[in-house]
């Protein structure tokens, strides 16, 4: 039977089709063809990245294009990846990831939740194929606690792109608010770091939270949240600041 090409140091026969080991090696030699651009940047620590959105249109039309199935399982423990040949189900690659509590800033624990999938899908899609991004650990060497305070960026609602400094000056009630309601302790410090403010009690946050819970589910209800996402440069719902959602509900 001839030989058509070598594939990861397997002969591919005319005729034979490719297992999934085969399939998931092409995919990952056609992505470093596909030129994908990395939209995030973070200015806390200097260095570019992957967000889910710059990486799965590609490897959805690659696993289209091999026959290839993706499906990813939430578990308390783990996320699983597996990665199937459809055109023979019992041959399939799972990859699995520690699941980590994630916290953000301004949410619930449903919402912290639905920010680890993502999380979790960006990472294990990325280690199934090779996608490679720089060392984070090593763009934050020599920084001192101040310089970190100083170099944060917020990455979502209205003060989204600013530092804490920028904010202080020009909206120090935002900066009180994430100090009463965040639910990220390294960012409350660098507030903390950077201005006077300090942390109190308001009885309002429990019922800011549920607000924002209904708002939620009432945007999902409308069914174009991928509409909303773009329209807003957003990844998730829960990014939007509370006014933004109401805005959203009201239209």
């Amino acid at each position: 039977m001839k030989e058509l090409e070598a594939l990861g140091g397997v002969m591919v026969k005319e005729g034979k089709p490719m297992n999934v080991h085969m399939k998931v090696q092409r995919i990952k030699e056609e992505l470093l063809k596909e030129n994908l651009k990395k939209s995030g940047f973070n200015k806390f620590s200097n260095f570019s990245y992957y967000e889910l959105a710059d990486i799965t249109p590609a490897i959805v039309k690659l696993c289209n294009k091999y026959k290839v199935l993706t499906q990813i399982t939430f578990a308390r423990d783990y996320a699983t990846l597996f990665i199937f040949n459809a055109e023979d189900p019992k041959d399939y690659l799972v990859y699995q990831s520690p699941m980590e509590e994630l916290e953000l800033k301004g949410c619930n624990k449903i919402q912290a939740l639905g920010g680890t999938e993502t999380y979790q899908r960006r990472y294990l899609y990325m280690m199934a194929f090779d996608i490679i991004e720089s060392d984070m650990f090593d763009a934050t060497s020599g920084m001192t606690d101040e310089d970190r305070a100083k170099a944060y960026v917020f990455g979502a609602g209205k003060c989204k792109g600013k530092t804490i400094e920028e904010v202080y000056k020009e909206d120090p009630k935002y900066l009180q608010w994430c100090l009463d309601n965040g639910k990220n302790e390294e960012v409350k410090g660098y507030i903390e770091t950077l201005t006077n403010l300090k942390r109190t009690y308001i009885p309002e946050a429990e019922d800011e939270q549920k607000r924002r819970l209904e708002l939620i589910n009432e945007i999902t209800m409308k069914g174009n949240i991928e509409d909303i996402k773009e329209e807003h440069h957003v990844q998730e719902i829960w990014q939007l600041t509370t006014e933004e959602m109401e805005a959203i509900v009201n239209e």
